[in-house]
């Protein structure tokens, strides 16, 4: 199978390649004042109306005003929405849902960029631009070999193949990745399998992975894997919650992007904010806003370079999927919200799992609930004057304590279903402490909601309406002349 599909992707390519050029002789040559050459994908992963509006009213709510402070996302043009199903289900998974937005065909759950039947390689927008004479970026807040990023620039029938899929990053011939790190780069066999990044590097690729070299990376330097210096779990960057000054932010990463991609052929930007969806995988509301902040100043340098060149850039955000079933509004609120109460939550969900757990590794048996509160209260805020507890939500705290430490339990079907497989105390207390600014969930899953598409720049109300996702490269792809 691998060999049937490399061998079929090569010869594809290589007639897209030939064709371009037999079309087009000048497909090399700078375009035209006023024709598209500059394109930006945003993809905020998993991030549905709820989690950009959440986003706006939190910083309304910071302001004491009632309201929504408008984000960078929510300036452009045109605002729209569009479907997420992928060929075999109403819930898409984002291989399927980036396959769709990447090539402009469906396929099913996990599939990366090929045909449902797996028969056909799916070449996707960014491989065309590649071979019509544009640089190609991929920039992404989680690993460069995960899903959404890789149907760029990988076919592959599993988008669990992670070393498989980091092997094409080097052979792809894109111009900048840049985020996080690769999953598995040695392989299964590491005597055997050759290291992605060293293949990357014997293709030409200049490999960075500190601050200091990232920064220093100029418009001169060739291709480039620049790989953040500091990763969280999954080889992600750190959640923004998370983050000091000693880590690259997305923002950071589009801006270098930017700087490295801009030439007179034009360019085709990936930008995605993955960790959007693992936030509302884990339904922390306060982690998910500072995500969709963080992914809207990177919109934001996006944004700077289309007022430079508004004639001849495409700006698109959206989301391969709505994650959590994410609301404004909870039981018991009677229509008072208290969004900021968000800004006493100091960490990631993530973090206060790890940091719970610690504490009950070194204390044993003997951890009491009072002294694991400790941490709850001074992370989130809980058991504070203005985020006083009453009776449920102690009882949810001391039953989710009892969960935690009982950890032969955690894989049963009740478990699961209470705590989405996160650790029960800190989960429950990031979900009590969103629940009381107003924010509620429905699944720790994905949902089949339409998703908002928003864009600006040439060719932008072509966007607008009712579209499927298929439809974003195809009418790219047009507006770019292919």
């Amino acid at each position: 199978m691998k060999t049937r599909i490399i061998s079929s992707r090569f010869y594809y390519l290589i007639s897209i390649i030939l064709l371009a050029s037999f079309i087009n002789p000048g497909c090399t040559q700078s375009k035209d004042k006023n024709q598209l050459k500059y394109v930006f994908y945003f993809v905020g992963d998993g991030m549905g109306l709820a989690q950009a509006g959440a986003a706006e009213v939190y910083l309304s709510a910071l302001n004491n005003k009632i309201g929504f402070d408008k984000l960078n996302l929510s300036k452009l043009a045109v605002q729209s929405f569009k479907t997420t199903y992928s060929n075999n289900d109403f819930i898409t998974c984002s291989s399927a849902s980036g396959t769709a937005f990447a090539t402009g065909y469906k396929t099913n759950n996990g599939v990366l960029s090929l045909s449902p039947d797996l028969s056909d390689t799916l070449i996707s927008i960014a491989e065309k631009a590649k071979a019509n004479g544009m640089k190609i970026g991929i920039v992404t807040s989680v690993s460069l070999d995960h899903a959404t990023p890789a149907v760029f620039y990988a076919h592959n029938e599993s988008r669990n193949h992670y070393y498989d899929i980091s092997m094409q990053i080097g052979s792809s011939g894109f111009d900048f990745f840049g985020g996080g790190g690769l999953r598995y780069p040695e392989g299964m066999d590491p005597k055997n399998d050759k290291n992605a990044i060293e293949f990357a590097q014997e293709n030409g690729y200049q490999f960075v992975n500190t601050a200091e070299d990232f920064r220093l990376l100029s418009p001169s330097t060739n291709k480039v894997l620049a790989i953040s210096p500091i990763l969280s779990g999954g080889k992600a960057l750190r959640y923004a919650i998370d983050q000091t000054d000693e880590d690259i932010s997305l923002a950071e990463f589009t801006s270098k992007a930017i700087e490295l991609l801009d030439n007179n052929h034009g360019f085709f930007l990936m930008v995605e904010g993955g960790k959007i969806d693992w936030a509302c995988h884990d339904n922390d509301a306060a982690t998910v806003v500072l995500e969709v902040l963080d992914f809207d100043e990177a919109v934001g340098e996006a944004l700077k370079f289309y007022e430079k060149h508004p004639d001849e850039t495409l700006i698109l955000v959206f989301a391969d999927h709505e994650t959590g079933g994410m609301g404004l509004g909870t039981d018991g609120m009677n229509q008072n919200t208290a969004y900021a109460l968000l800004k006493n939550q100091q960490c990631s969900n993530d973090v206060l799992s790890k940091e719970i757990d610690l504490f009950i590794e070194m204390n044993g048996k003997s951890t009491g609930f009072k002294d694991v509160m400790r941490i709850i209260t001074e992370k989130t805020g809980l058991g504070n004057e203005g985020l006083e507890l009453n009776t449920l939500e102690k009882q949810q705290l001391e039953e989710a304590f009892l969960a935690t430490i009982n950890k032969s339990n955690q894989g049963s079907d009740l478990t699961k279903s209470l705590y989405g497989g996160n650790n029960p105390l800190a989960i429950t207390a990031v979900k009590i402490l969103g629940n009381k600014a107003g924010i509620g969930w429905t699944t720790f899953h994905h949902t089949a909601i339409p998703v908002p598409i928003r864009a600006i720049g040439v060719g932008a109300d072509r966007f607008g309406g009712y579209i499927d996702n298929t439809d974003i490269p195809k009418i790219t792809e047009e507006l770019l002349g292919f």
